[in-house]
């Protein structure tokens, strides 16, 4: 998402004010376009897949974000008053640890693929390209495109008043998957769900297959002998890749997308 948001800003003419924060730590930069490079010139290639971190897997300390998100503020007061100095040449680290920050000069790089001498990126055409090739973007989805709403997608997606209608109250028999880690499991989750990590959900497909089978007699092992299945995390994200695993790549064809997740859950229902 970082990339296609940086492509975007830049080909729009849009300063990117990006933030980030994992674990006790946070950075914070300004990129306005031309000015002082982009997000790929600090950045030029994704981490490989083994060491991509999230905050699902690895956490943040809560008072990080929100520290992230004020300087982030700040900035954008900055640019919008045009008053005082933003921090478009400049990565600014925080250590929450002892609470320091660290000011680093950046530079923009010539050879950078968006915003050098000869760029190879000129659309979001050529970013959804870089995406597939650096595998952060699945060949059925489109930057260009709603997600969700597709023709591309074998999934649904299901608000959690319709969920709650439909499946609860209607005592429709499904297979509820909880797909986040399980210490947050631990403090909440929905009644009557399993816990199949994302990460772990490729491995444990035979555990959905055995969940996920009618109670009738036949069981022949036929996909259409599958209950629906409802998948929700905290927000909605994760649940997103786990119904396109359980659709694409394992043939399930009743699979619904919990929108907002455990959040929405809460506040709607």
């Amino acid at each position: 998402a970082r990339y296609l948001i940086n492509d975007s800003c830049y080909l729009m003419k849009k300063p990117l004010i990006s933030g980030a924060a994992q674990g006790m730590e946070g950075q914070i930069s300004v990129y306005v376009g031309d000015e002082s490079g982009c997000y790929r010139c600090s950045f030029p290639k994704p981490p490989p897949q083994s060491q991509r971190m999230n905050c699902t897997d690895d956490g943040v300390l809560g008072p990080l974000p929100a520290i992230i998100g004020g300087l982030q503020a700040l900035e954008a007061i900055k640019i919008c008053s045009s008053t005082f100095e933003s921090l478009k040449d400049h990565l600014v680290q925080f250590d929450g640890t002892d609470s320091s920050l660290v000011r680093l000069r950046r530079s923009k790089r010539s050879t950078c693929e968006l915003c050098g001498i000869n760029p190879s990126i000129k659309n979001l055409n050529d970013t959804e390209n870089w995406l597939r090739h650096n595998h952060l973007l699945h060949q059925s989805l489109s930057c260009t495109t709603n997600l969700i709403n597709s023709p591309q997608q074998l999934f649904k997606e299901i608000s959690s008043v319709e969920y709650h209608t439909k499946f609860v109250q209607a005592k429709i028999d499904h297979l509820l998957i909880d797909v986040r880690e399980a210490v947050q499991v631990e403090i909440c989750s929905l009644k009557g769900s399993i816990n199949l990590p994302l990460k772990h959900l490729r491995k444990k497909i035979v555990t959905v297959r055995e969940h996920a089978l009618q109670t009738h007699a036949d069981r022949s092992q036929q996909w259409n002998d599958f209950k629906p299945i409802v998948v929700y995390c905290r927000r909605g994200i994760d649940s997103i890749s786990a119904a396109s695993i359980l659709t694409e790549e394992f043939g399930f064809s009743s699979v619904y997308h919990l929108r907002g997740g455990l959040t929405e859950w809460a506040r709607l229902v």
